[in-house]
């Protein structure tokens, strides 16, 4: 809507028309003022917009049509009025200044204002004013007013929309700053806290400034939207604190408004976990993790390259952080932080430009040091020299340490693209290095797979015990005979099998192995439980089944680890689950066990609950004839090494035939092992009177199905001696 004000002021003749005789058409010529403000006023009154006049006192003398209809009165009503009702007081007071200014003046004016329209409504509008000159003389005011409703209404929802973006920005996380050009015209608060500053020490600066000096091109970039992506930079703190900042570039439409910004976040405690996952937080090494890393790009950079290059493992020896743990707590911890950052001082003093280091234990330290393409150590030699020199110095406090390495190459040892197969080698190389108590040793590949070999052997026994609750486990028993070849007993011996691990051609894991395997892991001990309860429960079983079977007695190994106060109470439990009695029950204990004064107690324990004991393998440990009298046994088992050569060596057959008579004199039963041989069978019952055989010759061990048919067949007149065994 436009008001124009019309001067009141006469105007003199414009035009009149006549024929043209050139072109035979009307043109029009001045003619008298009063045609001219006729047709003046017609088209004004017929504008679409508010058009009126005012007189010298600031009163309606003219107003067309639209103007009478946004008054809400007819002309005779306007006509008259003053101005000032238009207009709220505050308003008319601008106003009639600006209008004493354009008179004065002569200078047109424009002014955003409100006019009050039919109803009471207030309307915004921007009103222009204008002067009249006569005669070089300011005569009048004529004036344009634009109504900006629909402007207002849009910057009004501008505006909301601003103040609902600033919100949701200030409960973002993340700091946010607009800039426009690379200046900035707004920040959240979590922008504010982050650099420290108020938003307006921010307004109008340059967003580079706020970045580190090395790092405003890299800002610049995403001013310019040459780049979009996140990116990483160093930025400034009010207070000069360096910090680690990502951000990325974002453009926001409202209301058809763009506006730039950037969106970042501080990562300095996330760069602090991710230098920690791949350094060692005392030293400043590289650790486990961050070596692994490395020796990955290494492996990476040699298979382009074709370089060689060495891996050492680097051990401390325990001896001087035992004596460190041991001395008064505060100048331990000193010392335990001190050795370490010494250690790595001095490693980083031998080591070559182009070599990592890296801290991957309390006492454990790795290098991957670049080789020639060609087959020559004579670097990692130079270097474990200068190695073990710069630990053959005292350390602080007078410390010593003694130091092991062991060194792999790559790929001459192993080509692979993983880094764990190469640490273990060297790890290996340095195990041997301590455990032979060598400075160094070089990674033996056959040497390594046996190791590795045992190892998984150990841990498949395991979990055979541990995980399937003895799944692949089984109890046989091999026969034992009188001099009759009557079964009189039986010994019950474990059984393994593992298809990886089992003998060739056999069904079973070698017997001997698991065993030792078994006692260097601490499984011992629970095997033996577990075979004295299949052992028991099955002798009852054996009773039960015919009365003839019931003089059966079950001899079953114990290991020393198994002789102490909690397996007496374990036998207890044990012959009071199954319901054997304990005449029954024999336990085989090593020689070596049955001297020591530790087990006396145990055995003579053991004998008061009426269960027998035999000393199994008789004669490869002290084989001291004078000891028998002083043990607390019922039997001697003659071990088969004896056995063995009886037919073949005269000495070795009185030995034996001497140590029966001793052991009858004690009154001890004598049981032979390893019989395989018809010769030794009969020199050891006719000749030498031994009590009881076992082995090969007889019997194999057997499954409790296989023993049970071995029994009838031998118990019960269907034969006899070793037809069972055929």
């Amino acid at each position: 809507m436009e008001l124009i004000f019309i001067s009141p002021e006469p105007v003199e003749p414009v035009l009149e028309s006549k024929n043209d005789p050139a072109s035979g058409k009307k043109r029009f010529i001045m003619n008298s003022s009063a045609d001219i403000e006729s047709r003046f006023r017609d088209l004004v009154d017929y504008l679409p917009v508010p058009v009126f006049e005012l007189d010298g006192q600031g009163r309606f003398c003219y107003a067309n049509r639209r103007m009478c209809e946004a008054a809400g009165c007819g002309p005779d009503r306007l006509l008259g009025m003053d101005i000032s009702a238009l207009f709220s007081p505050e308003n008319m007071e601008k106003i009639k200044s600006i209008l004493l200014a354009v008179m004065k003046d002569g200078k047109s004016i424009a002014h955003e204002c409100e006019i009050m329209i039919g109803g009471g409504v207030s309307l915004p509008v921007i009103l222009s004013i204008n002067p009249v000159t006569v005669s070089g003389a300011v005569a009048g005011i004529r004036g344009v007013v634009t109504e900006i409703s629909e402007r207002k209404a849009l910057e009004t929802e501008i505006r909301k929309r601003e103040e609902r973006l600033r919100r949701i920005s200030d409960m973002a996380l993340e700091a946010i700053v607009f800039h426009e050009k690379g200046k900035i015209v707004d920040a959240n608060k979590a922008f504010t806290e982050m650099f420290g500053f108020n938003l307006d020490d921010l307004i109008g600066a340059d967003l580079i400034s706020l970045a580190v000096p090395e790092y405003r091109d890299i800002i610049l970039d995403h001013v310019r939207c040459r780049k979009t992506g996140p990116c990483e930079i160093r930025a400034i703190k009010s207070n000069g604190t360096v910090f680690d900042l990502e951000f990325i570039s974002r453009v926001f439409i409202e209301a058809g408004k763009k506006y730039y910004a950037v969106v970042g976040q501080d990562i300095s405690h996330r760069k602090k976990v991710e230098y920690l996952q791949d350094h060692d937080e005392l030293t400043g090494l590289y650790n486990g993790r961050g070596f692994s890393r490395k020796l990955k790009d290494m492996i990476r950079t040699t298979d382009a390259k074709g370089v060689r290059f060495a891996v050492m493992c680097i051990k401390i020896g325990q001896e001087a952080y035992s004596v460190i743990k041991n001395l008064d707590p505060a100048l331990e911890k000193i010392l335990i932080n001190a050795i370490p950052l010494e250690i790595a001082e001095r490693l980083n003093s031998v080591l070559f430009a182009d070599d990592v280091i890296a801290r991957t234990g309390e006492t454990e330290y790795m290098t991957l040091n670049l080789l020639p393409a060609e087959n020559d150590s004579r670097k990692t030699m130079k270097l474990i020299n200068k190695i073990l020199d710069v630990f053959s110095m005292e350390f602080v406090n007078g410390i010593h340490l003694n130091v092991f390495a062991g060194v792999t190459f790559y790929p001459d040892d192993l080509k692979t693209d993983n880094p764990n197969p190469v640490i273990n080698n060297c790890k290996y190389a340095c195990g041997e290095a301590v455990s032979r108590d060598r400075n160094y040793m070089f990674y033996d590949e056959k040497s390594y797979r046996d190791t590795r070999e045992s190892m998984e052997f150990a841990k498949d026994l395991i979990i055979s015990v541990k995980l399937e609750n003895f799944k692949n486990f089984m109890v046989h028993y091999q026969p034992k005979v009188n001099s009759a070849g009557i079964i009189v007993g039986m010994e019950a011996l474990a059984r393994w099998s593992h298809p990886r691990w089992n003998n060739p051609g056999c069904d079973f894991v070698d017997a001997s192995r698991f065993i030792r395997v078994a006692e260097d892991i601490g499984l011992i001990a629970e095997i033996g439980n577990w075979v004295l309860e299949q052992a028991c429960g099955h002798t009852v079983g054996l009773h039960a089944r015919d009365a003839r079977f019931r003089n059966l007695q079950v001899a079953v190994n114990v290991s020393p680890s198994q002789l102490n106060a909690e397996f007496l109470e374990y036998l207890d439990r044990v012959l009071k689950a199954t319901g054997l009695p304990p005449e029954f029950l024999e336990l085989e204990i090593t020689e070596r066990e049955s001297v020591k004064e530790k087990n006396a107690a145990i055995l003579s324990a053991i004998r008061n609950r009426n269960i027998s004991i035999a000393l199994d393998d008789f004669g490869i440990d002290y084989s001291a004839l004078s000891r028998l009298p002083k043990l607390s046994i019922d039997t001697i088992k003659l071990d088969k090494s004896y056995i063995e050569k009886i037919a073949v060596d005269t000495d070795y057959e009185k030995l034996v035939n001497y140590t029966i008579k001793m052991a009858h004199g004690f009154s001890y039963t004598v049981v032979a092992e390893g019989v395989e041989f018809k010769e030794q069978a009969e020199k050891l019952f006719s000749e030498m009177e031994c009590d009881k055989i076992q082995g090969f010759y007889y019997y194999r061990p057997l499954s409790m199905d296989e023993y049970i048919s071995v029994l009838e067949f031998n118990l019960f007149g269907k034969g006899g001696g070793r037809e069972g065994n055929k």
